[in-house]
């Protein structure tokens, strides 16, 4: 990679993809970035926007051919468990066959670096394949058919798996929840209190800058067909999540939590560390990303 190449960046308008094309036109590179529709932002940063829904097989057939990208990050998907189970086929569609569009479109592209973004709500494959929710199968899929269409056609294809990955941008996770419930709070617009299921839940939470630094790292250094966890390796209750906004708001706010009478079973951290050899380590603090997501809303919409 050593700063140069062509990048192509699918999913390059959503939360983390803005972010990755930043990243790695400040490392140096051609970055090529797909959307469904026209991003001025993208553009801004410097980047090539080329349209593309990775559902029409024959388009992304036709833009890989024009790319010829040296690199690819895979980002695009659907990734809301509660739309996961309005329409589990078009999550299927959209996560497990657009991957596959992806891929196949590549095989003309030998010599290109592949990198699939998947999530750490996949479903364990044995002993018992058991998912949580069409989105957890959609993802779990996502990796088998990555790994397989890999293996059948010697692409050279790496895997991450990120956890819960926060900070300014436009984001469905908890934390981007938070962040909007607080600065609508502070204008006097916000619903009287903010609904948390657990606050016990344990999750890990990592800045999606830091993030898109790994993934450069997989891409130079990962080897074909590993699976890469991306995460901090801290692990916080969700009840210390909300109480790290409150302390950052102008104005008091009020948090419900679900019924916490059964005992909770916490996801444990991944037993296998993205490696340090390669020198990385997450560079922002967890309260330094929540500022950053808080300065975001409250200068509508500002990416820093």
């Amino acid at each position: 990679m050593n700063g140069g190449g062509t990048l192509l960046v699918t999913g390059a308008s959503g939360f983390t993809g803005r972010h990755a094309c930043r990243h790695f036109l400040n490392s140096g590179m051609r970055v090529v970035a797909l959307t469904r529709r026209a991003d001025a932002d993208v553009s801004a940063m410097g980047a090539e926007v080329v349209m593309c829904d990775l559902q029409d097989r024959e388009r992304v057939s036709e833009v890989v051919k024009q790319v010829h990208p040296d690199y690819t990050l895979h980002l695009a998907g659907m990734n809301s468990v509660q739309d996961s189970w309005s329409d589990p086929l078009h999550m299927l569609d959209v996560n497990v066959m657009s991957t596959l569009h992806l891929l196949n479109a590549l095989r003309l592209t030998p010599n290109s670096r592949i990198l699939i973004v998947t999530s750490k709500l996949k479903a364990s494959y044995a002993p018992v394949f058991s998912p949580s929710h069409p989105y957890s199968l959609s993802k779990t899929l996502q990796e088998l058919a990555a790994l397989g269409w890999a293996h059948l056609f010697a692409q050279d294809v790496l895997l991450a798996e990120p956890s819960n990955l926060i900070g300014p941008g436009s984001s469905s996770g908890i934390c981007g929840l938070l962040g909007r419930y607080i600065v609508q709070t502070e204008k006097g617009e916000g619903p009287p209190r903010f609904n948390i299921s657990n606050r016990h839940e344990q999750r890990d939470f990592l800045d999606v800058r830091d993030a898109a630094a790994a993934y450069e790292l997989i891409l130079k250094h990962g080897k074909q067909g590993h699976i890469y966890p991306v995460e901090s390796g801290r692990y916080r209750s969700l009840g210390s999540v909300a109480d790290t906004f409150a302390r950052c708001s102008l104005v008091p706010v009020e948090f419900q939590y679900g019924d916490e009478t059964e005992p909770y079973s916490s996801v444990k951290p991944n037993d296998i560390s993205f490696p340090e050899r390669w020198g990385w380590a997450p560079l922002r603090a967890f309260e330094q990303s929540v500022a950053d997501i808080l300065h975001y809303y409250r200068k509508e919409g500002e990416l820093h």
